[in-house]
């Protein structure tokens, strides 16, 4: 199986110049945890609803501050065409959950540890990949 075949389409973008607050609301209005940061060369960062609070709100910065102060740059990413094993190993050597598709420089979609979850056909490597990345994230 694929990654366009589990992969979300419909993706929302923000710009690096967005503000926290549009990004916010945005992110909200659409029930979505993460938005790539976009700009005419393609995708130029990612943020999550998380790094809000914590590279945001809690280091000082106000709603009009800009995404792209806190945005993860450093981007990793997977093609459509990978196997959706390549996708579950990704996520878990880089224990992130959210991985943005890319063809060319064009952002297509998105897929997640949920999104492999309910493929139903991977769930030894789905776990595992949520079990690293939640030993990540133990206080």
């Amino acid at each position: 199986m694929k990654v366009k075949d589990l992969m979300t389409n419909h993706i929302c973008c923000v710009a690096p110049d967005m503000t926290l607050e549009n990004a916010s609301k945005l992110m909200c209005g659409a029930d979505i945890g993460v938005v790539p940061v976009c700009d005419t060369n393609g995708i130029v960062g990612i943020v999550t609803d998380r790094d809000i609070i914590t590279r945001g709100i809690s280091k000082g910065f106000g709603p009009h501050e800009k995404i792209e102060k806190i945005m993860t740059r450093n981007v990793v990413s997977i093609a459509p065409e990978a196997d959706i094993k390549d996708a579950v190993k990704l996520m878990s050597d880089k224990q992130i959950r959210r991985l943005p598709v890319i063809s060319g420089k064009d952002i297509v979609g998105m897929i997640s540890v949920g999104d492999l979850a309910r493929c139903g056909k991977l769930d030894a490597e789905v776990a595992k990949a949520e079990h690293g990345i939640a030993e990540m994230y133990k206080v």
